[in-house]
């Protein structure tokens, strides 16, 4: 009777980790998601997946009141995009392709939009409205956490560590995108249970799902493959081979390929040939991420002085630790023929080609951290073999990897002040609306009213040389007689916070202020602007400029 009711008590313990590990999940996830669509997509939820005017909707999902979230001829909008339109036409059927940058590539990654349709249907649905597509998403990463947090409690470790992979940026941002990453991490991290716990025909289905919406995990059904067949060998004969339940394995190549050989047939050309462009592998490795590291730091890095060295070195921390970890695990002779060293053996080439990532992948942190935020499962599915040192260590290491970044969960808002000047992307197409516009030439005189800080730094980023970010109040003088209405949206007018040297040279821009309303003649008003370095009162200016005029007018701004 003792023994039953202290094992009722721990059961229900048990329980309760689990429904909090699953509520924080819940919570982190709403709030990413609630301040993304509130801020930078202004309440549209059907723009999550960032629809473009480039590439076009489809027009069977313009009827269903999908529109372009973003216009003009230099936004794409994001990958997800393309998946939310094979969600609704998984063969092409409806001539969907014509909508997606690289048919072949992206109807490679079938996996969840195929989970998507097939709710759709069970749902007696006509088509994957975004509220399905991205629940798809959402609760195939739940039931992977919930799996992976109680995993981790029945091998000692606390199951709250799953929450690192759960609520990184890396899972949190390809789910708030539509992105497939998250949702193959999720069915790799279901069919790797499955494969621990001896549940080889889930975890086939599993895995397959997962090498379907990220190919590189095909490697993991092979080398699990040839490792636990190897030592089946060794230990009994050939005929326990070939009828052997890890056999099942196969079954994940040869659908994988003949769905690649469906899309050779159907698009004339193959997944790896539509995906070969500049950029996405570098032959050293981590050079590119070296370079882009100082660059960031030093003002080099392609996407200008944006704080990814911060990211980077997260990326970096992660990236060794998981080597360590996977190799300290292999070393060890005593484990050769354990599923947890089939495992890393797996993950080996994986990991070799994560660090040869070239700048495509690696200037920008949505590229790179969508791939990583797996190594945190597989460290963690290793740290119960190690010794307790290492443990520490490599908890600590875990935990710091994570935390670096972890701000940009809801920065992905825009949620700072003065984002109400600032326009995501760019709603408009330059080149068409240089077309029967009248460009403004206007008389402005501009003079620094005050300057407040908004955004102070950690004493850490400060004491390597970063800067706080200041929100300046700037008075606007109208000299023109004449009102200014041209501030509808076939010609937005920007003010821009500029710097010069010594010479006269722009050496410094700041973000652009879209005007609200109109401007009365010979008016005063005033603008706010954030800019994010620090100067002196020597050689500022303001920028006024029209979305498709190329004249800009740099005027002085006046410091009392």
């Amino acid at each position: 009777m003792e023994v039953t009711t202290k094992s009722s008590q721990q059961a229900k313990y048990k329980r309760y980790h689990m429904v909090l590990i699953s509520c924080l999940f819940i919570g982190t996830s709403f709030l990413t998601q609630f301040f993304y669509v509130s801020g930078e997509l202004r309440g549209v939820f059907n723009h999550y997946m960032l629809t473009s005017a480039l590439f076009g909707v489809p027009p069977y999902l313009l009827e269903k009141g999908i529109s372009p979230h973003t216009q003009g001829m230099q936004n794409t909008g994001w990958d997800g995009q393309f998946y939310f339109y094979i969600s609704n036409d998984p063969l092409d059927q409806l001539a969907t392709s014509k909508n997606i940058d690289a048919p072949a590539y992206r109807y490679q990654r079938i996996g969840m939009p195929l989970v998507a349709f097939m709710f759709s249907r069970i749902l007696i649905l006509d088509w994957v409205p975004p509220w399905l597509f991205y629940l798809t998403n959402f609760l195939f990463i739940l039931l992977a956490l919930v799996l992976l947090a109680d995993h981790l409690a029945k091998a000692g470790i606390s199951p709250y560590w799953s929450l690192l992979w759960g609520i990184g940026v890396g899972t949190q941002l390809t789910l708030s995108r539509g992105l497939p990453d998250a949702f193959a991490d999720a069915m790799l991290i279901v069919g790797l249970i499955m494969f621990f716990r001896n549940r080889i025909a889930l975890s086939v289905v599993a895995i397959l799902f997962s090498a379907l919406s990220r190919e590189i995990y095909l490697v993991i059904p092979l080398l699990i493959w040839a490792h636990q067949n190897y030592f089946l060998f060794k230990k009994t004969n050939l005929r326990r081979v070939l009828f052997s339940k890890i056999n099942l394995y196969l079954l994940v190549p040869m659908i994988f390929f003949a769905w690649q050989s469906w899309l050779k047939v159907h698009f004339g050309q193959s997944a790896s040939q539509a995906a070969l462009s500049g950029g996405i592998l570098d032959l050293v490795p981590l050079r590119t991420w070296f370079k882009m590291f100082l660059g960031s730091y030093r003002g080099g890095h392609p996407l200008g002085d944006s704080y990814e060295w911060k990211l980077l070195l997260s990326f970096v921390a992660l990236y060794l630790a998981t080597l360590f970890s996977v190799l300290n695990y292999l070393r060890r002779k005593n484990f050769l023929g354990e599923k947890l060293w089939a495992l890393n053996f797996a993950f080996l080439p994986i990991i070799g080609l994560y660090a040869c990532f070239g700048q495509t992948v690696m200037h920008h942190y949505s590229g790179y951290f969508k791939a990583i935020t797996i190594f945190y499962v597989i460290v963690l599915f290793n740290l119960n073999f190690v010794c307790q040192k290492l443990r520490k260590w490599a908890l600590f290491v875990l935990l710091v990897s994570a935390l670096l970044p972890f701000r940009i969960q809801f920065a992905m808002a825009r949620s700072y002040p003065g984002s109400a000047f600032y326009e995501y992307g760019a709603y408009f197409d330059n080149e068409v609306r240089k077309k029967n516009q009248e460009c403004l030439k206007p008389k402005f005189e501009y003079r620094l009213v005050s300057k407040s800080l908004f955004n102070k730094l950690p004493w850490t980023e400060r004491l390597l040389g970063r800067p706080n970010s200041y929100l300046l109040t700037i008075e606007v003088i109208n000299h023109d007689r004449l009102k200014i209405d041209k501030v509808d949206e076939n010609g937005k007018a920007l003010f821009q916070f500029v710097r010069k040297d010594d010479k006269g040279n722009i050496i410094e821009k700041g973000s652009p202020v879209v005007l609200q309303k109109p401007i009365l003649g010979s008016s005063l008003f005033n603008i706010e602007m954030p800019v994010q370095t620090l100067w002196d009162d020597k050689n500022l200016a303001i920028s006024f400029s029209q979305i498709g005029c190329e004249k800009e007018i740099i005027e002085e701004l006046k410091v009392d």
